[in-house]
């Protein structure tokens, strides 16, 4: 049965001698510096949003003039408060926006935190197959190394050529190489699924569960259209630059401030203690939002444009996406029925060919050969598969599985 990538669900994350995709995105989610930092845009957000809902500071006054006359001195003092005046509604536009935003925000962020998952799947999957290739290398280095010993011991003996036996040793060697370099290669796919987590990773990498029914494309299509997290967030964007356009339009309408205040003179006919109060107000001649009013309306064009275009991909290529990959899924179960057992039963067969002399040591090393090369055939289609589902589920904006 080919195995594919599970569905992600919570469980408690425990240190243990195996690892499989599960406990590897737990790890991820939990422990990753690259998840925290994910969430500074949205923490951003949220202190913006706790700007918008702040009134404007008042302003203290406070002042003193003193006049030297031929009569006396004369002296005023004055304290006053202004106060702004939201007239026109921009507080309550201005925290709309602000929420639009910081919804935006929490959509693109799960969006940003499910991609980074994916990529974390991804180099889980490929360092497994890359172990279980540097596995099967291992598993035919040992065979070979088997037939080897018997091949020097009849070569001893004199019942088979020299040749046959250098052959062999050279086919040994090559296989030799092949088996070092797969084990670097599972090193660095180790280090890169580390460096994910950000931290060291041991153990062994377990096979992925199998893999789950695929829904019709249209299905597909209609869910991503409406779950993916960035369309949602390009739609709140929409909806937030709408709301900059509202806002803009009432800087034909400027606050007010409203001052109120003491005065106290002390002037040599005249003396008391009375108030002040005044009205200052912006005239709208020159600057009457303008500016505000182009940049909301080219905001808006710009998300249109972002949005369909997002929508027309999505539309022409989830499809031949999930044909893809249900002919990569249809590709790998036929070919892993059909090695079933054959691989063995050729390889016993040609040993035993083999030592009742009714073939040649080329014709033994040829079956090796490709034996071996079905079995890495065979974990390339089953690799395949599983990165094709991710793909499709980078496009689709959930997992497969997922409700």
């Amino acid at each position: 049965m080919v195995a594919i990538a599970p569905v992600m669900t919570a469980s408690a994350l425990a240190l243990s001698a195996s690892w499989d995709e599960e406990k590897v995105v737990a790890a991820f989610l939990t422990k990753s510096p690259m998840v925290k930092a994910n969430r500074v845009a949205l923490q951003m957000a949220q202190a913006d949003g706790v700007a918008a809902g702040l009134l404007a500071n008042p302003v203290l006054e406070v002042g003193r003039e003193q006049i030297f006359s031929p009569g006396g001195p004369a002296e005023q003092h004055r304290m006053s408060v202004s106060v702004p005046w939201n007239v026109a509604n921009k507080l309550e536009w201005r925290v709309a926006i602000a929420r639009s935003g910081v919804k935006a925000a929490q959509a693109h962020v799960a969006h940003q935190l499910f991609l980074m998952t994916q990529d974390v799947r991804s180099t889980y999957v490929r360092a497994h197959f890359t172990e279980s290739k540097r596995n099967v290398l291992q598993e035919h280095m040992q065979t070979l190394a088997r037939l080897k010993r018997v091949l020097t011991l009849r070569t001893q003996n004199g019942e088979t050529a020299g040749s046959d036996l250098l052959l062999f040793q050279l086919a040994h060697m090559a296989l030799e190489a092949r088996v070092v370099q797969a084990r670097t290669d599972a090193i660095e796919s180790r280090a890169r699924l580390s460096g994910l987590l950000g931290q060291t990773l041991t153990g062994s990498l377990c096979p992925t569960q199998a893999i789950p029914v695929i829904p019709e494309a249209t299905a597909l299509l209609e869910r991503a259209m409406r779950g993916r997290q960035d369309l949602l967030a390009l739609r709140l964007e929409r909806e937030r630059a709408a709301q900059s356009l509202q806002l803009a339009d009432t800087g034909r309408f400027p606050d007010p401030a409203i001052a109120l205040g003491l005065k106290q003179t002390n002037e040599p006919t005249v003396q008391g203690l009375g108030y002040s109060a005044g009205l200052a107000w912006p005239m709208p001649v020159f600057n009457r939002g303008q500016g505000e009013q182009a940049l909301a309306e080219a905001a808006q064009a710009g998300l249109d444009s972002r949005i369909e275009a997002l929508r027309s991909r999505l539309r022409t290529e989830l499809p031949e996406a999930r044909r893809a990959y249900a002919e990569r899924v249809a590709a790998a179960q036929t070919f892993d029925r059909q090695l079933e057992n054959r691989a063995q039963v050729l390889l016993k067969s040609a040993e035993r060919a083999y030592q009742e002399g009714e073939q040649g040591v080329r014709a033994l090393l040829d079956t090796h050969q490709t034996v071996l090369d079905c079995r890495l055939q065979g974990l390339d289609l089953v690799l395949g598969a599983c990165l094709a589902r991710l793909d499709l589920e980078r496009l689709m904006g959930y997992r497969l599985g997922d409700r």
